[in-house]
């Protein structure tokens, strides 16, 4: 069986403004898709539901694609932002941002990520290896992603291996409850690990097997631009709670993400914004 050893760690970083909303996508009918938008780690914005035909949702899709053309053809910091900038409009055309969130005020989360990116870039002094970047703009449309708190995942893990003592469970679950609910007022919390890929298996004793992401990710920071389309998987060297089911272990990729996201069920992820560093690694 596949061994494997969680790695705790700890990121501190200054607080910024940030904003994480999630889309959930289920077919209605034949004809209409719901998708409600709903932001997580700020408060202020609220859920908004909206129903898109096919024929709508198809032509959001085929944006991801030719948004992701788009900025492998963009060489400067100004043109990836006025990208960003557009790909805000459009989820603004289909009525996607969250209740409460102007156009006005995603614009701006995409100039403050921009800024954000260059200060660090500018003060950094780093190695790299030809499967990273740091202090970036990160985009992509990839299947088989994961985003999670490290914080959270953390107490996840402590409150599996302490489940069947009542009193320190109690309080694990109570300390969980607590960081959620302070999440959704304190930016801090949504500098969160974006996972690549899986391993998988049956159970405990079973045979561990590899599921790679695949589609487009790409990247604007202290490197300049790197781009990765294919099948990969994240290579970033610690472990995280979470994947598909209990009996798997995602591949962190992205580190300190700020941004927006969207998640449907069966289809490909579409997320955009900040991170600290990014590695990857093509699959064969």
């Amino acid at each position: 069986m596949k061994e494997k050893h969680l790695t705790i760690f700890t990121v501190s970083i200054l607080v910024s403004i940030s904003i994480l909303p999630s889309l959930s996508t289920a077919a209605k009918n034949d004809s209409l898709i719901q998708v409600t938008t709903e932001t997580c780690n700020l408060a202020g914005y609220g859920p908004k539901t909206v129903s898109l035909t096919t024929d709508q949702y198809n032509n959001l899709d085929q944006y991801c694609t030719n948004f992701h053309t788009k900025l492998t053809q963009a060489t400067t910091l100004q043109q990836v932002t006025c990208l960003y900038k557009e790909a805000v409009v459009v989820l603004h055309s289909f009525n996607l941002l969250p209740s409460g969130m102007t156009l006005q005020k995603a614009q701006y989360l995409v100039e403050h990520l921009a800024q954000f990116s260059q200060r660090l870039s500018t003060i950094a002094s780093t190695h790299f290896t030809e499967t990273s970047n740091r202090y970036c703009l990160i985009a992509g449309y990839t299947t088989r992603t994961w985003f999670t708190s490290p914080f959270l995942g953390f107490l996840l893990a402590l409150l599996f291996f302490f489940q069947n003592h009542d009193t320190i469970a109690f309080f694990l679950f109570a300390a969980m409850i607590l960081s959620d609910l302070a999440t959704q007022s304190v930016p801090l919390a949504s500098f969160d690990i974006v996972s690549f890929g899986e391993a998988w298996t049956d159970g405990w004793e079973g045979e561990w097997h590899d599921a790679y992401s695949e589609g487009w990710v790409h990247t604007l920071g202290l490197k300049g631009a790197h781009n990765w389309n294919g099948t990969f998987k994240g290579t970033l060297p610690f472990e995280v709670i979470g994947g598909s089911s209990l009996y798997s272990e995602p591949y962190p990729g992205a580190m300190g993400f700020i941004g927006i996201k969207t998640r449907s069920i069966n289809r490909p992820c579409f997320f955009l914004g900040f991170a600290l560093n990014v590695q990857l690694e093509y699959v064969r």
